[in-house]
């Protein structure tokens, strides 16, 4: 209610500050927990029976906010509770696909080892699926385009995670070979790094 008051009101850096409040809506003890980032309160949580899946107003669970920050031990003391990832929030977004924006490929393999589905070109490369791969590929050709959060493209990733299939399918579905890392945040800082750097390291 003092959300839907105050935002219309607002200018927009207050408004910014504020919305960020608004993603929290509906959280339980076990999201405040993750978002704290103390595994002590995580456990605590979970042996105190909280529901591991609870969604808050926006779908994401704990395990969404978790893979998202890149906590990996979070993330795996959830799994171990077995959270589920393959619940979707309201955007139609998997944990797995918020650890893969986020460029966190630890997280990316975590998931995918407790059966998360591989619902993108990220997740998919990750996990050096190459089945999977080539299909959303053949589906979409312009994912080979996007950029993660960190500005890198699938091929930059394959490069940097070995998967030297995935490299070849991203190639022969016209990646850019060429193209270089490109942070979408304003803080961002790009390194000028083609695929090929990323090899070479």
């Amino acid at each position: 209610a003092y959300l839907k008051r105050r935002l219309p009101l607002l200018k927009e850096r207050d408004r910014k500050e504020l919305l960020a409040y608004e993603a929290k809506l509906g959280w339980t003890r076990l999201h405040a927990a993750v978002n704290l980032d103390v595994l002590e309160y995580v456990e605590s949580a979970l042996k105190e029976k909280a529901s591991v899946d609870a969604q808050g107003r926006d779908g994401r669970t704990a395990l969404h906010v978790a893979a998202g920050d890149g906590k990996e031990a979070i993330v795996k003391a959830l799994l171990n509770a077995n959270a589920n990832p393959n619940i979707k929030d309201k955007k139609n977004r998997l944990a797995v696909q918020l650890a893969a924006y986020e460029d966190h490929a630890e997280i990316v393999g975590l998931l995918i080892a407790k059966k998360s589905a591989v619902p993108d070109v990220f997740v998919a490369v990750v996990a050096g699926n190459a089945d999977r791969l080539t299909a959303i590929v053949k589906a979409e050709p312009g994912v080979v385009k996007l950029k993660n959060r960190t500005g890198l493209t699938a091929l930059h990733v394959a490069a940097r995670e070995g998967q030297v299939q995935a490299v070849r399918i991203l190639i022969a579905s016209k990646a850019d070979v060429k193209g270089v890392d490109d942070p979408k945040e304003g803080d961002g800082y790009s390194n000028g790094w083609t695929p090929l750097h990323f090899a070479a390291i």
